[in-house]
């Protein structure tokens, strides 16, 4: 097994589905595509730059388990 080190040092997400196949992967596409699952559900919540005190409060209210930093947006 090789050593995550690099992954963590440049702080690298790693997402993989274990033990999934090609046909699972496009069962759960399809499912999002005709509506059956909502994927906005379970997607974190996005916040610019200008926006960490807010990122922050909506973390510590449980309105989103990691907030994500869009670098591309810097204004609201």
């Amino acid at each position: 097994m090789a050593c995550p080190m690099p992954l963590v040092r440049a702080e690298i997400d790693h997402q993989y589905s274990y033990a999934s196949t090609y046909d699972d992967f496009e069962r759960s596409l399809r499912m999002i595509r005709i509506g059956d699952v909502d994927c906005e559900t379970f997607l974190d919540d996005r916040f610019s730059l200008l926006e960490t005190d807010d990122a922050f409060k909506t973390f510590l209210e449980g309105g989103t388990a990691k907030p994500i930093f869009d670098v591309s947006v810097l204004g609201a």
